[in-house]
């Protein structure tokens, strides 16, 4: 490699992050190589920047997020969050051995630590945009031993009481993020997958 190097760390059906050790992919290309990224690669799948119809060109790769320092939590296909912030004390709690059975309750004793995190991109298929997730509810669902608690949020419902003829509030304690893959077993190292199979042996 020229300066840097780079890693793919998670791929969608149209998008995918990759981490560099560089300011930009040029820079991690080998020096012998330069010339043929710049003339053929770049061209080729890139949009260019600033020219609106190639940025809207199928097939073209552009950025639409970039973080310099922070997380991205991959839990499973539509469902992760990248997040700009520093290292905190509360993140080496919540990946402390010894507290992987309680890190929702962690969580819950840091309610409102978010030490200036900011969120650049979300997705929680199945969860309501209005339902508050933060990069540490994503990081507690990472690391916690009991992958059945996930992260349980309480959640108001409005609706109107056709009896009483006025507004009522209910509060609904459910699942909102889902650390499982649908269609794949996951081991127990929380990385490694495989599909999942019928009694005959035949995926499904």
């Amino acid at each position: 490699m020229k300066d840097g190097w780079t890693k793919l760390c998670y791929a969608d059906t149209d998008s995918l992050m990759v981490a560099m050790t560089a300011d930009s992919l040029r820079e991690c290309v080998k020096p012998s190589l330069v010339k043929e990224w710049d003339e053929e690669m770049v061209p080729k799948w890139f949009a260019k920047a600033g020219d609106a119809a190639s940025q809207k060109e199928p097939g073209l790769l552009k950025e639409e997020h970039r973080i310099n320092k922070g997380w991205m939590i991959a839990l499973s296909p539509k469902c992760y969050i990248m997040t700009e912030c520093d290292r905190n004390t509360i993140e080496e709690e919540i990946f402390d051995p010894k507290n992987r059975h309680r890190v929702y309750e962690l969580i819950d004793e840091h309610e409102r630590a978010q030490l200036g995190a900011l969120e650049v991109k979300r997705s929680a298929k199945g969860c309501s945009q209005s339902i508050k997730l933060r990069h540490l509810d994503y990081l507690a669902a990472l690391v916690s031993d009991d992958m059945e608690q996930s992260v349980i949020k309480s959640i108001s419902l409005f609706q109107f009481d056709q009896i009483a003829k006025r507004m009522k509030t209910k509060t609904l304690t459910k699942r909102v993020i889902n650390a499982a893959l649908k269609k794949r077993i996951i081991h127990a190292d929380k990385i490694t997958t495989s599909a999942l199979q019928n009694a005959d042996g035949t995926y499904l």
